[in-house]
């Protein structure tokens, strides 16, 4: 970082735009704090011991003991200065630390679309369709905490001395540096979490005394009020980010809810019997459009379709 930055930012000169910068280069190593406490240090040490000098300089009559006592008070007006300044130092970027903080951002993602970001950390969060993720501008304390409604995948950087923790509606998942998915929805009493890799811990919102520590290639669903734990059964379905869906084991309405969501449309199904999917082991790419995604599931499932051409409804018949 160069200096004169650090000047501007202990002199309270800094755009909005040099604080941000300064705050991420002081989170990405605990050196750099000590880097600018040591600059904070030798600024306020100077300006306390600037006047004793010229008036020291000032007495030519002056013989050796006296001098020697003046440079005993600029001493120790020196080490006063050294105290006071580690104090202004700290509580100074300790309160910049907490507003950015306090300053949240919240991501909603439009239906029909993903998007992936990186948070300050490092941390790489893909986001499905209408999902909502809220987190600081700057992780500061202990915790890393973000918040999330709907679906995501995350890939957590790794830092033992500052967990991260997805709070949702339903349960907190606190995490090391891992990779896992999570979908909760609270409209739908919905809740579910898959890990990939690295250990996470879930604790049951309704239950806080109960949690589990999960293992890779296991997920959780949450049933009746109790958290459910098994096996992964079907990694196709957390293909997602990649704009993949996977039809396997899942029901003919089911997959109309999913469509709905990923490609932002409303679908009414009016046939007289909800139609069955034979083979339902296929994945579907979301970039090739609904149109193509119904007449690929029209393959292994006895129905038809029209989309109103005003509304854009979809219509099973």
């Amino acid at each position: 970082m160069e200096k004169e930055l650090l000047i501007k930012f202990l002199k309270c000169e800094t755009t909005p735009e040099e604080e941000k910068l300064l705050v991420d280069w002081l989170e990405a190593d605990p050196e750099h704090r000590k880097e600018l406490d040591s600059m904070q240090l030798i600024m306020e040490g100077m300006a306390l011991c600037v006047p004793e000098l010229q008036n020291m300089d000032s007495d030519k009559t002056s013989h050796r003991v006296s001098l020697f006592t003046k440079l005993t008070k600029i001493s120790v007006a020196a080490s006063i200065a050294i105290i006071i300044a580690a104090g202004i130092g700290y509580s100074y970027i300790s309160d910049k630390l907490d507003n950015l903080s306090n300053q949240k951002t919240m991501v909603e993602v439009p239906g029909g679309q993903r998007i992936c970001i990186t948070l300050g950390d490092g941390t790489e969060v893909w986001l499905n369709s209408s999902a909502k993720l809220e987190y600081p501008s700057v992780f500061s304390g202990n915790q890393r905490i973000v918040k999330l409604s709907g679906e995501a995948m995350f890939n957590v950087k790794h830092d033992e001395k500052h967990p991260f923790i997805v709070e949702t509606y339903a349960c907190n998942i606190e995490v090391l540096g891992t990779r896992f998915n999570v979908n909760a929805n609270e409209s739908l009493n919905s809740f579910s979490t898959a890990l990939m890799a690295g250990s996470i811990k879930l604790t049951n919102k309704l239950n806080p005394e109960s949690s589990i520590i999960m293992k890779v290639n296991e997920e959780v669903t949450l049933k009746d009020g109790y958290l459910q734990l098994e096996n992964i059964k079907n990694h196709d379905e957390y293909l997602w980010p990649e704009g993949i869906i996977s039809i396997h084991d899942t029901t003919f309405e089911e997959l109309m809810a999913k469509f709905e969501q990923i490609f932002n449309v409303q679908i009414e199904i009016r046939s007289k019997k909800i139609p069955s999917i034979n083979y339902n082991r296929g994945k579907i790419r979301v970039s090739d459009g609904i149109d193509h995604a119904l007449k690929i599931l029209q393959l292994s499932s006895d129905f038809t379709y029209k989309r109103d051409t005003e509304t854009g409804v979809i219509t099973i018949l």
